[in-house]
């Protein structure tokens, strides 16, 4: 009697879960806006690109944005360049055509999260493969591979929460390094100066929350002196 063939799971010969034009939108985004690489850089890593020339040309962004400067279909060019990477990321051309079709944008923060979600979930499948594997070849205790199988999921898990604190990491240095610069000025400032040094050592300028009605020049809307304090 013949021996029954296997039967394969047409799931697993799915493809990956990606979005090449999400990915495509990001960096598009960021060669219309270059102040958005800073969003990109705090909630992507390039592993996160399933496209392997998209990964190559955030790497190249990242790089032009680490050294202050301008991100442009043809800087970019350059910087692969160096890497010897630009004919396989699709050439000048390729980065030209990044912004075709693409609205200004002010956040990619959703693009970022679809793309994100889309990694995490090549990893779990690449978990999941790992798993099925070593269950099929059964060359371990059944316990074994159950435990092995449950410290890969929580691994993948708490890899996710620390790239979320990560996330946190640079913009709690901003925030820190500008506590410190007003520590160490002599007359602090944090709103609007008035031009009377007096008057700004005692409000720290006028704020963004004040309800005192004083414009800029010291009068308040009906032409007066402006007299009121600023409160919260």
């Amino acid at each position: 009697m013949a021996t029954p063939e296997p039967i394969r799971d047409s799931i697993l010969e799915r493809p990956l879960p990606s979005s090449p034009e999400t990915e495509r939108a990001i960096l598009g985004a960021i060669i219309l806006d270059n102040t958005l690489i800073a969003q990109a850089v705090e909630l992507l890593k390039p592993s996160d690109f399933y496209v392997p020339s998209h990964r190559r040309i955030f790497v190249a962004m990242t790089a032009l944005f680490e050294k202050g400067s301008e991100i442009n279909p043809i800087l970019v060019a350059e910087e692969l360049r160096r890497e010897n990477a630009l004919d396989s990321s699709g050439g000048v051309l390729f980065l030209t055509n990044l912004t075709y079709g693409l609205p200004h944008v002010t956040s990619i923060t959703q693009y970022a999260k679809v793309v994100r979600g889309k990694s995490l979930l090549r990893q779990l499948v690449k978990v999941a493969n790992k798993i099925t594997a070593e269950a099929l070849e059964e060359e371990d205790e059944p316990q074994n591979i159950l435990d092995h199988a449950e410290h890969a999921i929580f691994a993948l898990a708490d890899e996710r929460i620390r790239q979320g604190f990560e996330h946190i990491k640079h913009p709690a240095e901003r925030v820190l390094e500008k506590a410190e610069a007003v520590e160490h000025r002599d007359l602090v400032v944090t709103g609007v100066a008035t031009g009377f040094r007096g008057l700004d050592a005692l409000t720290s300028g006028f704020q963004k929350h004040c309800n005192c009605g004083a414009s800029i020049d010291g009068q308040d809307q009906s032409g007066a002196d402006a007299r009121a304090t600023c409160g919260d």
